[in-house]
């Protein structure tokens, strides 16, 4: 029997979440299909020079062309990967879930609904402070850009060859209410196989991890790991601090992402 080929579309090789995914997704899926990375190349995308965007564009272009010798395409989605302004983004991964008949968008991140209050957005436009001022258009840009994203969504609920995969409950159901889709399914994100998963257990070592980050063995510490960005959930942990015993320290250690 004939193996299915499988394409996935992400960043690659790269300090990206996505990329990483996808590195673990291919080495899973390649026990039961020919998988191929179509890469894409994250800074060509979110290039915001006028002929760079052009030659951004042929290579979406070029991906979709390419997506016809495939059985199945897996599309890792968030609009920061395709694009710098979210309505160049969504138009991109729109043309590469048109191009094929079997697609599976897997949802990194998505935009939420912009959180405001009526008052205080007319008490700003009014004002002529400069904090209010800033608050005002931070509000604008997020709600021009939620409302790129409800239409991208509603026109990919049009699309019946696309599949949406969530990686927890509670992104599918936001989905569902803030967008109205219905083709959305979760699975939990798997990176490592459970011997690979007992293996890394056994070379941790608490004494060594202290050590490199100058810390004291007789704390308690809480990790965070990874990149800094406001929905990460830092402040979170932050508060967490308030309920917990005065030996118990966070430690974050993290950077921007590269993008």
């Amino acid at each position: 029997m004939n193996r299915k080929r499988i394409a996935v579309i992400s960043s690659y090789h790269e300090e990206c979440g996505a990329a990483f995914y996808s590195s673990r997704l291919k080495r899973h899926l390649a026990e039961h299909a020919d998988v191929e990375i179509l890469r894409l190349d994250v800074g060509l995308l979110r290039n915001r020079n006028r002929r760079v965007v052009k030659k951004a564009n042929r290579h979406i272009a070029e991906i979709a062309r390419r997506m016809k010798d495939f059985d199945g395409v897996c599309l890792q989605f968030e609009p920061g990967l395709y694009a710098a302004r979210p309505k160049w983004a969504y138009r991109r991964v729109l043309r590469l879930c048109r191009a094929h008949h079997n697609v599976v968008l897997t949802v990194h991140g998505f935009e939420r609904p912009p959180d405001f209050d009526l008052i205080s957005l007319a008490a700003s436009l009014f004002s002529f402070s400069p904090r209010r001022i800033a608050k005002t258009m931070r509000f604008l840009k997020q709600h021009f850009s939620y409302r790129h994203a409800v239409r991208f969504w509603h026109r990919l609920e049009r699309l019946k060859d696309v599949r949406i995969l969530t990686f927890c409950k509670a992104d599918a159901k936001l989905l569902k209410i803030f967008f109205g889709l219905t083709r959305v399914y979760d699975f939990p994100i798997t990176y490592y196989t459970q011997e690979e998963v007992e293996a890394i257990r056994r070379s941790c070592n608490r004494s060594e991890l202290l050590r490199r980050y100058g810390l004291n063995p007789a704390k308690k510490y809480v990790g965070i790991f990874g990149f800094l960005s406001n929905y990460k959930g830092h402040l979170t942990a932050i508060k967490m601090l308030e309920y917990l015993p005065e030996d118990y320290h966070l430690i974050i250690v993290g950077g921007e992402h590269p993008h």
